[in-house]
C-alpha cells in the first residue's frame, strides 16, 4: 500500500547437478487498516536440450483488517501461477501460462483466472520488444474471457 511497511524474504537453492532450482519467499505490509502477509514457493526449471523453461509458484496469505474496519474477518488470499517458456533462438522466447488470484478464498466467485500467450524479442541486451495476448475469466465465468492485448517496447538495466 501507500502508506504501508514491510518487508520481504526470499532464499531460492539452484542444484549444479540438476536442471532446476526452487525458492521459498515470505512478505509483509504493515497498515493502519489493512495489513498484507504472505508466503510461498517456486520452482524453475531449464531444460537446454529441449530450450525450455518451467516455471511454477504459489503463494497463500491473510490480508488483516484494522479495528477502523469494523473488525471485519481476515481474507485469504491465493496466488499461482503455471508457466513455459519455449526458446525459438537467441533473442526470440514464447511463453504460455495459466494463473490464478482469489483475493478472498472464503468468498464464492472472487476468483481470477487467466491464459496468455507471449513473445519476447531481444534485438540487443536491455533492449525488449514484448507481444502478449491475454484473456481473463473474472468471478470463475469461463463463457465471458475479457481479453488484453499488450505491445511493449521496454528498456532495462
Amino acid at each position: 500500500g501507500n502508506n504501508g511497511f514491510g518487508g520481504a524474504l526470499y532464499y531460492e537453492n539452484r542444484n549444479e547437478d540438476q536442471d532446476g532450482a526452487f525458492g521459498v519467499q515470505a512478505r509483509v505490509n504493515l497498515e493502519e487498516e489493512v495489513s498484507t502477509f504472505m508466503a510461498g514457493g517456486l520452482y524453475k526449471a531449464y531444460y537446454e536440450d529441449l530450450s525450455l523453461m518451467v516455471l511454477g509458484q504459489l503463494d497463500v496469505g491473510m490480508k488483516a483488517f484494522g479495528s477502523d474496519v469494523d473488525e471485519a474477518d481476515p481474507q485469504l488470499l491465493l496466488g499461482a501461477h503455471l508457466g513455459v517458456t519455449y526458446f525459438l533462438t537467441q533473442g526470440i522466447m514464447l511463453t504460455s501460462m495459466v494463473e490464478r488470484y482469489d483475493p478472498d478464498l472464503l468468498l464464492s466467485k472472487s476468483g481470477r483466472d487467466s491464459v496468455n500467450l507471449s513473445v519476447q524479442y531481444f534485438p540487443y541486451a536491455h533492449i525488449e520488444l514484448h507481444l502478449l495476448g491475454k484473456l481473463e475469466f473474472q468471478g470463475e465465468d469461463y463463457g465471458s474471457p475479457s481479453p488484453l492485448g499488450l505491445l511493449m517496447f521496454h528498456y532495462y538495466l
